[in-house]
C-alpha cells in the first residue's frame, strides 16, 4: 500500500508539472519555463516538450527566449534555433 500511495502522489505531481509547463508556454512565461525545467527530470522534460509540441510552437511563433529554454529535439534542420528565430523576427519588424 505504501508504494501504491507513493506512486499515486508522484503521478499527481507529474500531472501538475506537465500542466504548469503547458500553461507557462501558452502565456509566454519564460522564467516559469526555466524554473520548471529544473524541477523535471531531463528525459521527462524532453518528452513533454515533444509531446505537447512546445518547441515546434515556440519556433513557429517566433519566440527565441522559449526556444533557448526548450530542448533541441530533432536537430537544427527541423525547427529553427534561437538565432534563426531572432533573425526572422528582426526581418518581420
Amino acid at each position: 500500500r505504501l508504494f501504491l500511495s507513493a506512486a499515486k502522489r508522484q503521478e499527481a505531481k507529474h500531472h501538475r508539472l506537465r500542466e504548469a509547463i503547458f500553461t507557462a508556454a501558452a502565456v509566454d512565461d519564460v522564467e516559469e519555463l526555466a524554473r520548471l525545467k529544473d524541477e523535471v527530470p531531463t528525459k521527462l522534460w524532453k518528452w513533454w516538450a515533444y509531446d505537447l509540441g512546445l518547441a515546434e510552437r515556440a519556433a513557429k511563433c517566433c519566440r527565441p527566449q522559449q526556444v533557448e529554454v526548450l530542448p533541441n529535439l530533432h536537430g537544427e534542420q527541423l525547427y529553427a534555433t534561437a538565432e534563426r528565430v531572432a533573425q526572422r523576427r528582426a526581418a518581420i519588424e
